[in-house]
C-alpha cells in the first residue's frame, strides 16, 4: 500500500466524483480513486473491489487495470489505469449510431456472462439485496418485508460472472476499444442482475423526461442484440415483468437509506414509497417463479436455468 500525504493529494487534479469517491489524475496513464471517509472508507471493501478488478483483467475482460492501493491519513483508495475517451452513453448522446454501439455492448455482456464464477473469487451478486433489506426495514410491515425477501430468493442461482452495474455509462470508447470500467462490484449470479441496471437506466431517464426516447432505444436495442429475437418474442412480457419488480425493489433504498424514519418524512415521499411497495406486493411468489421459468430459455447459458 502506498501512503500519500494530504498536501500531495490536494495538488492532484480532480477529474470526477461519484456518490462514494473522488477521482484524481496521478499521471498520464493512471488515476486514483479515493473513497469518501464518511460513506465508503472501509479497507476491506476497498481491497475487495481492487482484487475483483484484478481478477477480471486476468480473465480476459478489457477493463481499467488495477495498479496499487493507497492510504491518505486514514482514508483509503486504489489506483487504476487511465483510459482516455468518452463513455458509450456520452458517445450515443453526441450522435454515434445507437445500433452499432449497443451491438458492442451486447458482445461485452455475452463475454462477461459466459465466464464461470463462484464464491472462491467473487461475492454472491444477491448480496446487494442484503443492504436493500436492511434499508427498507423501517419502512415496511413484517409481512411486506418477508414477501420482498421471498421474491428476492426466487432469483435463480447461477455460477456466471455479472458486472453489477452494467450499462453504456460504464463503457469507455477509446479509439477502437470498448473498455468496461467500474467492475470492482462484480460478482457471480444470474445475468438478470445486469439487465436490472439497463432497465433502471431506461426507467429513471424516461421518468426524468427522455424526450428523444434515446434511453428507451438503448434498452430496446440491447434486448434485441443480447437475446435471440424469436425466443424474446416467445416469452412475451415475462422478462419485463421480472425487471419491473426487481427495479422497484432496487430503487427503494434511494429514499429509505436517506430517510430511515418514515414518520419524519413528508406525505409526498411516503406516498412515493408506498406506491412502489404496492407494485411489489402485487405479485405473488409463485407467480414470480413462473415468470422466471418462462424466461429460462432466453439466457444462453444452461447453468442460468431456474431450478425453482
Amino acid at each position: 500500500m502506498i501512503e500519500i500525504k494530504k498536501n500531495e493529494l490536494d495538488k492532484l487534479k480532480i477529474i470526477g466524483k461519484g456518490c462514494c469517491s473522488t477521482i484524481y489524475r496521478i499521471s498520464e496513464g493512471e488515476i486514483l480513486k479515493m473513497y469518501d471517509k464518511q460513506t465508503r472508507n472501509d479497507l476491506r471493501l476497498v481491497k475487495k473491489e481492487f482484487e475483483i478488478s484484478r481478477v477480471c483483467s486476468e480473465l480476459g475482460i478489457l477493463t481499467d487495470r488495477a495498479i496499487d492501493l493507497y492510504e491518505c491519513e486514514g482514508v483509503y483508495g486504489a489506483s487504476y489505469e487511465y483510459v482516455s475517451g468518452n463513455t458509450m452513453l456520452d458517445a450515443i448522446n453526441c450522435g454515434e449510431n445507437i445500433s452499432e454501439m449497443i451491438q458492442e455492448l451486447a458482445l461485452i455482456g455475452h463475454k462477461i456472462h459466459s465466464i464461470s464464477a463462484d464464491a472462491t473469487r467473487f461475492p454472491d451478486a444477491t448480496s446487494v439485496f442484503d443492504d436493500i433489506l436492511r434499508f427498507i426495514k423501517g419502512w415496511v410491515s413484517a409481512a411486506e418485508y418477508e414477501h420482498i425477501k421471498e421474491l428476492i430468493a426466487v432469483i435463480p442461482r447461477c455460477p456466471r460472472l455479472v458486472h453489477g452495474d452494467f450499462h453504456p455509462g460504464n463503457v469507455i470508447v477509446s479509439n477502437d476499444r470498448f473498455v468496461l470500467i467500474d467492475i470492482g462490484g462484480a460478482g457471480f449470479g444470474h445475468p438478470v442482475f445486469d439487465l436490472i441496471s439497463m432497465y433502471r437506466l431506461m426507467r429513471k431517464s424516461s421518468d426524468a423526461g427522455d424526450k428523444a426516447g434515446i434511453y428507451t432505444k438503448i434498452y430496446d436495442n440491447y434486448l434485441e442484440c443480447y437475446f435471440d429475437k424469436s425466443k424474446l418474442l416467445k416469452v412475451g412480457n415475462a422478462l419485463t415483468e421480472i425487471l419491473e419488480i426487481l427495479y422497484y425493489i432496487s430503487i427503494l433504498p434511494d429514499v429509505t437509506a436517506f430517510f430511515p424514519d418514515r414518520d419524519a418524512c413528508t406525505p409526498e415521499i411516503i406516498e412515493y414509497v408506498d406506491i412502489m411497495i404496492g407494485k411489489i406486493m402485487g405479485i405473488g411468489v409463485e407467480e414470480f417463479k413462473e415468470l422466471f421459468r418462462k424466461t429460462d430459455e432466453l439466457f444462453f447459458c444452461e447453468a442460468c436455468s431456474s431450478s425453482t
